[in-house]
């Protein structure tokens, strides 16, 4: 098994399934699966994340839900409810490095293998993803790059333009370390990430996430 539904929910015309996703390697992602009780079985699917974690997706969330989709927010590795505490953040994502293995990498493995089990089940071999925050975006991107047959459209919110805005603005390890994928930047800056996932039409709100 890999999804395990650990919560089921009716109210207000809304189905709700709480999910724990598990993988190979032993780590987890958790998520929460809606569908507006007048939606047809087989409906089309959005995948929501959040840097903050899926419980600030709810106005994305509402919308798709409205528009007839089913919707599944979710937090992978290092974000919401599958993160340990901030201040373990950087001591995590360097163990990790010591293996051998990158966060960023891990983070985007999750969201494919999840996309693909929600793609199977609800009969649509494309669906939607929208993200909020830079962490998502590099997520998303990285995700649809390796998969790009997943997403039909990724819509990103207050992402980076570029990963020179890292240092240009400053960001702190502590709060956002699979950002810091050195051998990355080498060779992909983030528009070519996404030439990557061309099948996606990726379309990004433009915002400042380092505005104070």
């Amino acid at each position: 098994e890999f999804a395990w539904p650990v919560t089921d929910e009716w109210g207000s015309g809304l189905k709700t399934v709480g999910y724990r996703f598990d993988f190979d390697d032993g780590l987890s992602a958790n998520g929460e699966w809606f569908r507006a009780a007048t939606a047809k079985d087989g409906a089309p699917w959005t995948i929501v994340m959040d840097d903050k974690g899926k419980s600030a997706s709810s106005g994305v969330i509402s919308e798709r839900i409205n528009r007839g989709e089913q919707v599944l927010a979710l937090d992978v590795l290092f974000t919401g409810e599958a993160a340990p505490p901030k201040y373990y953040y950087p001591v995590y994502d360097r163990m990790l490095a010591t293996l051998g293995e990158r966060s960023l990498g891990m983070e985007a493995a999750q969201l494919a293998r999840v996309a693909q089990w929600l793609r199977n089940v609800s009969g649509h071999a494309k669906g939607r993803l929208e993200v909020t925050g830079m962490r998502s975006q590099a997520v998303a991107l990285v995700a649809a790059a390796l998969e790009p047959d997943l997403f039909a459209d990724i819509v990103i919110r207050r992402g980076l333009r570029s990963w020179s805005e890292e240092f240009a603005k400053p960001i702190r390890y502590q709060e956002a370390p699979e950002l810091f994928c050195l051998d990355l930047y080498k060779y992909f800056d983030l528009d070519a990430i996404a030439v990557l996932a061309s099948q996606a039409r990726v379309i990004t709100e433009k915002s400042d996430p380092l505005a104070k």
